[in-house]
């Protein structure tokens, strides 16, 4: 399945060095550009990302829209350090991992390990978490514990959206795509002022539409579709210069069918095979063997038609009044979602795992930042407070038998709780010299959380644990120590050492009254880097080096059931790693009509204690950890001058992502080991100089490579499963903007 991998790499190789010798005859006669300077907010206040002494990736509005890039998702091909993967879910799930560290479990009883944030609100759960990328200002992503400044679960890192504000002029923006397999996106901005520089509104309508590209061969069902609307309406008032109060409100509606799924190894010899195949067999039904494996990576034998429904919305009012040297900002939100999707585990007529998910989720937050400096600047600081409501209700329906067999191990689990969060923080720069500045931040949280636990075990009608509550709490202080000294013009070291952690939780998949809470992680990150802007400010050359003490992390312990007496599988804190890594993050505006970015990493991970019955060793890899991985574009701008089109120019661009082999679980197995790949995207755009309308053509996955988004090893009970990748995808665009 994976033939042709290194010949496609040498020809994408090509292709780029192709596109570097076409910019050749240019490069003599144009004066080189400077890179773009772009202002982040990682240090809650405005500043070059340059002079943050953080490892971060910016991508702008502007960037996303050349790379075509669809989702969120599409973020691990352009960013070094940052994986993101599918799971058994079933839905729009995120799982994200930076730097080694991400999310145990989908179920809301774990919590993620990255932060996502939209316009400074952090989204609690991942389910529905593969935002897509419509009317951006920028995107941050900031790897490494933020524990200081963005609190909980930001262990790895944090991933910061941030929208467009409304402005205070007319414009608009209308994009229509069309693609392969019935592709058809719209995309509407429009931007008005209703009251001259104080009050504006800005609405946004995206609609994504898809054919799956998964077949099943016993129904002809697709999976692996898109059908999505998205609308969000914002309104800016700014009655004084010093006063800002923005309003938003968005809602996403998703309609398509479910994950496509792949059967890929099967296991006949297990306390769930055994009986249901002797009851098959006894009654004339076509047992679930090796008959059923998927033959290829996008068919499958299921009869299951199921659907991914799911419905999100919210609401942030943010108050910003400024005093000059004193800023106090205030953000409230409030976030609701419904989701019913499901997965297809068996991919087969037996029906033995079509999961079916139903989850809702509601969250209400509030956050308080106070910033300033000192009259003389020698001091910048900020302080906040922030709280935290989430309710939770989880449902999963799991039959692990044939539908007509009266007896079978099929169950409904339902976990129903909340979580309540409180944190003081505060974080301050003193710069010492005019080359030299230190960073000292503190944050203290304190969080508690219930939940009740409920599992029927529906086919035996009785169950398996009556409603059981538990609730725990648990506080944490984390710091951030940062030293950064400016080496030249543009060119700056910073030491740094922070730290983080990822919340406590409970158990959701437990059986019988053996029902536990687990601690929270932690990380202590010792980080060196560089970051210089070179050749006149021509190429930006960044590095970083780290070592991340990762301790008590959320993993699998086998443990006596105290009630069966049966050893079962439960979550603890039984295991603490080593990460290390180097980061390489690189652009070069080469000419003003050819430009290169590259970004890559090379990182290695260690478990360094394990407690007794752990079911990971120490020979095991930490999950989505790939030895090193390398993302590099090349884009480059041509003059094609047309009729009536003034300073038409034509745009290609080419971008290749390289990952090494890696394990989607541990401990590792060959049943959940994903090797390397390489996928190459590609647009081709051309418009006038003004860029008011645009036309392209986009590649995704340029050379159709067949790989998983995710892979998982269940052989204990039943089988080997995998959701696979898009296949290649090719299509066109039409923007026009005013």
């Amino acid at each position: 399945m994976y033939t042709g991998v290194h010949a496609r790499h040498r020809h994408c190789l090509g292709v780029l060095a192709a596109l570097g010798s076409l910019a050749l005859p240019f490069a003599g006669a144009v004066r080189a550009a400077e890179l773009e300077e772009v202002v982040v907010t990682a240090q809650k206040r405005e500043q070059p990302v340059q002079d943050v002494p953080i490892a971060i990736s910016v991508l702008t509005g502007d960037a996303i829209a050349t790379r075509s890039l669809p989702d969120l998702g599409a973020l691990a091909s352009q960013v070094p350090g940052v994986q993101f993967t599918k799971s058994d879910q079933g839905g729009n799930n995120a799982g994200v991992y930076i730097r080694g560290i991400g999310q145990f479990d989908w179920l809301p009883t774990f919590d993620p390990g990255v932060g996502i944030y939209v316009d400074g609100v952090f989204l609690a759960r991942t389910s529905g978490g593969l935002l897509d990328l419509t009317d951006l200002d920028r995107v941050e992503v900031l790897r490494g514990p933020q524990g200081t400044l963005f609190g909980k679960n930001t262990i790895g890192g944090a991933i910061s959206l941030y929208t467009k504000e409304p402005e205070f002029k007319p414009e608009g923006d209308v994009l229509l795509r069309a693609g392969e397999r019935g592709r058809f996106d719209a995309s509407a901005v429009l931007n008005a002022p209703l009251i001259d520089d104080t009050l504006a509104i800005r609405f946004t309508a995206l609609t994504k539409n898809q054919d799956g590209f998964g077949r099943s061969l016993e129904t002809g069902q697709r999976y692996g579709g898109e059908g999505k609307e998205v609308g969000k309406l914002s309104l800016l008032w700014r009655p004084t210069d010093s006063l800002s109060v923005d309003l938003s409100g968005d809602y996403t509606r998703v309609r398509q069918p479910i994950a496509m799924s792949l059967l890929l190894n099967l296991n006949t010899q297990t306390f769930v095979t055994i009986p249901q195949n002797q009851w098959a067999v006894a009654n004339g039904v076509t047992p679930y063997d090796d008959r059923w494996i998927s033959p290829s990576y996008y068919t499958n034998y299921s009869v299951w038609n199921f659907h991914d429904h799911e419905d999100t919305w919210g609401t942030r009012l943010t108050v910003t009044q400024d005093w000059g040297d004193i800023k106090l900002k205030s953000i409230s939100a409030y976030r609701n979602s419904r989701f019913l999707t499901g997965l297809s585990f068996d991919a087969a007529p037996s029906q033995m795992g079509d999961q079916i998910v139903n989850e809702q989720d509601d969250q209400i937050s509030q956050e308080f930042l106070l910033s300033g400096r000192t009259a003389s600047k020698r001091v910048e600081w900020v302080s906040g407070l922030y709280y935290l409501r989430e309710n939770i209700f989880n449902g999963v329906v799991l039959p692990l038998s044939f539908p007509a067999n009266p007896d079978g191990y099929d169950t409904y689990t339902t976990n129903k709780g909340g979580n309540t969060s409180y944190a003081v923080y505060g974080q301050g720069t003193l710069h010492v010299t005019d080359r030299m500045s230190v960073d000292l931040g503190l944050r203290y949280s304190y969080e508690r959380k219930d939940n009740t636990i409920y599992v029927d075990a529906t086919k035996f009608g009785v169950d398996l644990l009556p409603p059981t509550p538990l609730e725990k709490d648990w506080n944490s202080v984390t710091y951030r120590v940062a030293a950064q000294y400016e080496l030249a013009e543009h060119a700056m070291a910073y030491a740094s050492i922070s730290t983080g952690f990822k919340s406590g939780g409970f158990n959701g998949r437990a059986q019988s009254a053996f029902f536990i809470a687990f601690d929270p992680e932690k990380a202590t990150a010792y980080e060196l880097g560089l970051k210089s802007e070179l050749l006149e400010r021509r190429l930006r050359l960044n590095l970083a080096a780290f070592q991340t003490e990762y301790r008590d992390i959320q993993t699998t312990l086998n443990l006596e059931d105290p009630v069966t007496q049966i050893v079962t599988n439960v979550v603890q804190n039984p295991a603490d790693a080593r990460i290390r890594g180097l980061e390489l993050e690189s652009q070069a505006a080469i000419t003003n009509w050819l430009s290169f970015d590259l970004a890559a990493t090379s990182t290695s991970a260690q478990y360094t204690r394990l407690e007794p019955g752990t079911v990971v060793t120490r020979a095991d890899h930490l999950p989505q950890v790939p030895s090193w991985t390398l993302n590099a574009g090349l884009e480059l701008h041509v003059p094609v001058p047309l009729p009536h089109v003034d300073g038409g120019e034509l745009t290609a661009r080419i971008d290749e992502s390289h990952k090494a082999s890696y394990y989607d679980g541990a401990p590792n197995t060959i049943y959940n080991y994903e090797p390397h790949r390489d996928l190459v995207n590609a647009r081709l755009a051309y418009g006038p100089g003004d860029q008011r309308w645009s036309m392209a053509l986009y590649a995704r996955n340029l050379f159709n490579h067949h790989y998983l988004d995710f892979h998982e090893d269940l052989m204990a009970f039943l089988y080997s499963i995998g959701t696979p990748a898009p296949p290649r995808e090719v299509g066109a665009e039409v923007r026009y903007r005013w």
